[in-house]
């Protein structure tokens, strides 16, 4: 049975929301890669390690409020809202996060400044 993206969009937003390690392991796929824009530079591989990243941040006081979904056939664009411990400016506040799936899995996350660049790049390069 072929899960709908509507409904791993709507898993990955409270997963997301509610920092539910549970649900994003059994959303990642455990050879994905990950290229958040911070640290600058990061590119990582691996469920574990996408799921440590997640949670570092989470433990340091970063919260996602996920403002905007997007979903096309292997595809899913979240802009997020990202909340800063102690204020913290430095790091975008918005951003847009394109999870590429495969067999309804997550097998790459992108993060972007551009809302129309991540749309472009979601629309244009399926993975299904």
């Amino acid at each position: 049975m072929r899960i709908p993206t509507t409904a791993i969009a709507a898993q990955l937003r409270t997963a997301l929301h509610h920092g539910d390690s549970s649900t994003l392991a059994a959303l990642f796929h455990p050879d994905m890669h990950f290229q958040p824009l911070e640290p600058a530079g990061l590119v990582g591989s691996g469920s574990a390690a996408a799921l440590a990243w997640s949670q570092e941040r989470r433990d340091r006081g970063f919260r996602t409020l996920v403002e905007e979904l997007f979903t096309y056939p292997g595809n899913i664009v979240l802009g997020l809202r990202i909340s800063h411990p102690e204020g913290n400016q430095d790091h975008p506040a918005l951003l847009y996060r394109l999870f590429r799936l495969r067999d309804a899995q997550i097998v790459h996350i992108r993060d972007f400044t551009d809302r129309a660049t991540a749309l472009a790049t979601a629309e244009n390069s399926p993975i299904g």
